[in-house]
């Protein structure tokens, strides 16, 4: 008996364990209520902090709800894939950034789904830990973006210590002369306790100079946290970083040297993250990038900033930065920060229940396994004993 049983109820925690949910997926849900209207241009871009594309698997699939194309032959809506090609000979061999076009496969009633293979001919690669950027954009139509699902995909907890590039955001950057900023970014739009040791920044700039001897930009590691560090002066820090190597229109700089210059390795309090001039001509940047940037970084926001944070508008962060710059940098820090392009996108998302789910299964399994082992031990133990009609007890067979 227990040997037809057995093969009956593991079937059934197998279809149980395998019904339609891996035990690391979930769909995430993104919405696009900032997303815009466009019939040659990006109605919205992705947020990293909400979906990475370190968390696309083989079973993944990207769904795009929309407004519009009605009478499209093929998808009205396509994903453009930012990414970094560090084949590329660019920025002195650090590569640069390139983009592809992703076609869903699936269209149709305002939804259109990219399955993973759309996604592989798109990028070329099952590697997609290059791309910094997803983003809907239309495809021969005038189009809305309503919202955007990723069903399938791995648990950002399970791809934590997978490492990405990340892109900025410079459309409001400046021109910077006599040692002042073009662009600033702080903490919550880039936590920089995510660079790894393998971590380069990338700075592209315009410059009014012809073939400079010296780099005319530099970078500015500030702090005004109070950081454990030798360069701490009264609370703050402004450490001015020296590119490892520039070219015409750009700048490379190294980890070690950001360390060097901040005087510790921990960037848990480094408040935020500086684009400058070196004083010897006029600079913007036009496009600034960091490589193999962790997912999640370990900085704390101080307690008397952090309730601040929740209802502060762009001005109060930006007199925090122009508060602890250098008198000749104050200016020019207090200008409004760009936001990072992977943070400034029109969504917003929350991940569905899919986890909860995850843990219901795995429950109903270990309760069919437990039962199979009492069982076992029960009918074992009875068929090893025989009922005694006159005393009401099993006994031990002869």
């Amino acid at each position: 008996m227990i040997k037809k049983l057995l093969p009956v109820i593991a079937g059934a925690a197998m279809a149980l364990s395998a019904s339609g949910i891996s035990v690391f997926a979930e769909d995430i849900e993104i919405k696009t209520d900032k997303a815009e209207t466009t019939s040659d241009g990006i109605s919205c871009v992705l947020a990293q902090d909400k979906f990475s594309a370190a968390q696309i698997t083989n079973e993944t699939s990207i769904t795009v709800k929309y407004e519009g194309g009605e009478d499209s032959a093929e998808s009205p809506v396509k994903l453009m894939l930012t990414y970094w090609n560090s084949e590329s000979d660019a920025n002195g061999g650090a590569g640069e950034a390139a983009t592809c076009e992703v076609i869903p496969s699936a269209f149709g009633d305002g939804e259109a789904t990219a399955d993973y293979k759309d996604l592989l001919k798109g990028i070329g690669s099952a590697d997609f830990s290059p791309v910094m950027e997803i983003a809907v954009a239309a495809n021969g139509a005038e189009i809305t973006c309503k919202s955007v699902t990723a069903n399938n995909a791995a648990a950002r907890d399970d791809v934590k210590d997978s490492t990405n590039p990340v892109a900025f955001d410079v459309s409001a950057a400046k021109d910077s002369s006599n040692w002042s900023q073009s662009v600033s970014y702080d903490f919550n739009v880039f936590d920089a306790s995510r660079m790894t040791t393998s971590s380069k920044v990338i700075v592209n700039f315009e410059c009014d100079e012809e073939e400079p001897e010296s780099s005319p930009v530099e970078l500015i590691i500030q702090s005004w946290e109070d950081p454990d560090t030798p360069m701490n002066d009264g609370g703050n820090v402004w450490a001015k970083v020296a590119p490892a190597d520039f070219g015409d229109g750009w700048a490379v700089f190294n980890y070690v040297d950001m360390i060097e210059a901040y005087g510790s390795a921990d960037f848990s309090k480094v408040s935020a993250i500086n684009v400058g001039d070196t004083g010897t001509s006029t600079i913007k940047c036009t496009g600034m990038y960091i490589t193999n940037c962790k997912l999640v970084g370990s900085h704390v926001i101080p307690e008397d900033e952090e309730t601040a944070s929740e209802g502060e508008d762009a001005s109060a962060a930006e007199e925090s930065v122009a508060e602890s710059a250098p008198e000749t940098t104050t200016t020019a820090a207090a200008d409004p920060a760009p936001e990072e392009t992977t943070a400034a996108s029109a969504a917003e998302s929350s991940s569905s229940s899919g986890s909860n789910v995850i843990f219901v299964v795995i429950g109903v399994v270990a309760g069919i396994v437990l039962a199979v082992a009492v069982l076992f031990i029960i009918l074992g133990r009875k068929s090893k004993e025989s009922y005694d009609v006159e005393s009401h007890q099993f006994v031990k067979k002869k």
